[in-house]
């Protein structure tokens, strides 16, 4: 594949392969799909010298060893999914100079470690999965304040009832996963500045408390999951202001009272 200098697309995913030829001849390439293969060990250390990548996948393979700092050469890149491995380590600081970003998939990857702050550089992700990992340490602020946020799936990190006040000022967000998280306290009421969201799994936490009202004013909703967790109260009759709700998931909680006929 090596002789293929004038490539600008390349698509091997989804065929179960292990090896690839040497990709440092491939200057020419803007998008390069490895994804749902047999790779093994470390990413392609070649891939640094494709630096004029706009889409790399190498998602659902079976890499295993640390993403090499040398992803932070591909500053053209717009999508990048690393999501479904094994990884170990940290995700390198050098994703924050990845400032061209819409896309980042690192969920499931076994990443250990904080979440970098410098991902809070990267402002013009819309969507962000981080989920599924084992990260350790306090969840950067700045990461939650990026401005074009529509989709962000954070289940089993650790962001606290603080830090989901400031999820309130992403308005545009759309989806919002904070499954698992073993998140305590009360759920803050700036839940109801999120007037886009859709989607919100709240689920398998610790919240206590109430729900608050202003979960009424997420008539987009299609689906909410407060399941499996400590809310006390009376069940929140707000709930019958989302019409447009197709999966509702109250299960596993301390609510009181009959269910409001709204």
């Amino acid at each position: 594949i090596e002789s293929l200098t004038k490539i600008t697309y390349l698509d091997l995913g989804s065929n179960g392969t292990s090896e690839i030829g040497l990709l440092t001849e491939l200057t020419e390439l803007y998008s390069l799909d490895l994804g749902s293969n047999a790779f093994t060990g470390s990413a392609p250390s070649e891939i640094r010298f494709l630096t004029g990548l706009d889409f790399l996948d190498l998602g659902s393979n079976n890499l295993t060893e640390s993403v090499p700092s040398e992803i932070g050469s591909l500053t053209k890149i717009t999508y990048l999914n690393l999501g479904n491995n094994g990884f170990t380590g940290s995700v390198p600081s050098e994703i924050g100079l990845l400032t061209g970003l819409t896309y980042l998939h690192l969920a499931d990857s076994g990443f250990t470690g904080s979440v970098p702050s410098e991902i809070g550089s990267l402002t013009k992700i819309t969507y962000l999965n981080l989920g599924s990992n084992s990260f350790t340490g306090n969840f950067p602020i700045e990461v939650l304040l990026l401005p074009a946020f529509n989709f962000v799936w954070l289940s089993n990190t650790n962001v606290t009832t603080s830090l989901l006040s400031t999820i309130g000022l992403q308005t545009q967000l759309t989806r919002l996963n904070l499954y698992y998280k073993d998140i305590t306290g009360t759920l803050p009421s700036e839940i109801g500045l999120l007037t886009g969201l859709t989607y919100l799994d709240l689920g398998r936490n610790g919240f206590t408390g109430s729900v608050p009202s202003e979960i009424g004013l997420l008539t987009d909703l299609i689906y909410l999951n407060l399941g499996g967790n400590d809310f006390t109260g009376s069940f929140p009759s707000e709930i019958g202001l989302l019409t447009d709700l197709r999966y509702l998931d109250l299960d596993g909680n301390d609510f009181t009272g009959t269910l409001p006929s709204e």
